[in-house]
């Protein structure tokens, strides 16, 4: 199951009070809406960022968007279990990969001076607000249309790219 963008209105309604988790500007989704670049090969004078490219000048190259209305999905894993993410947590801090407000939480926690133990399932919990769906939550998804659940296998080509043998996957044993 994937998030798809939402208008405000509807995130308000489908997260209620964990809407500040999701950020002004983010759709409704954990990470940023924007999709990624596919450009041809051997193509002078362009320079690749992370979502687009652009020319020597700085400027944007004219793009095609292609998406929801094409057909057509990105499907972003951001965080497919607790280690990885906790992993990527002070790279995010510094290069605002989190929202302000999720930032800012995760400081909060950082600085509350509580055990490891206690850090870890604050920071664990915090991880389960963003990237776990509670079932009423995936209730209010599918009544607003905000959902796209896959009927293709995703699981393994994820674990086979990201060398996930220590998770274990809804209907998989770990091996």
């Amino acid at each position: 199951m994937f998030r798809t963008p939402m208008p405000r209105a509807v995130r308000r309604d489908v997260y209620g009070e964990d809407v500040p988790l999701f950020g002004p500007r983010r759709m409704g989704l954990v990470g940023h809406p924007q999709g990624k670049s596919f450009i041809r090969a051997g193509l002078q004078g362009i320079y690749l960022r992370q979502h687009w490219a652009h020319d020597a000048e700085g400027q944007r190259l004219p793009e095609v968007v292609l998406g929801v209305a094409s057909g057509l999905y990105l499907l972003h894993y951001l965080a497919p279990e607790y280690e990885g993410w906790r992993r990527k947590v002070a790279w995010r801090l510094a290069s605002s990969g989190f929202t302000k407000y999720v930032g800012d939480c995760i400081r909060e926690i950082e600085a509350a001076g509580h055990a490891e133990a206690a850090r870890e399932a604050a920071l664990l919990a915090l991880c389960n607000r963003l990237h776990r769906v509670r079932p009423e939550v995936l209730a209010r998804m599918r009544a607003h249309g905000v959902c796209l659940e896959a009927e293709v296998d995703t699981a393994a080509p994820l674990a086979r790219m990201l060398d996930l043998s220590v998770l274990t996957l809804p209907g998989r044993s770990a091996a």
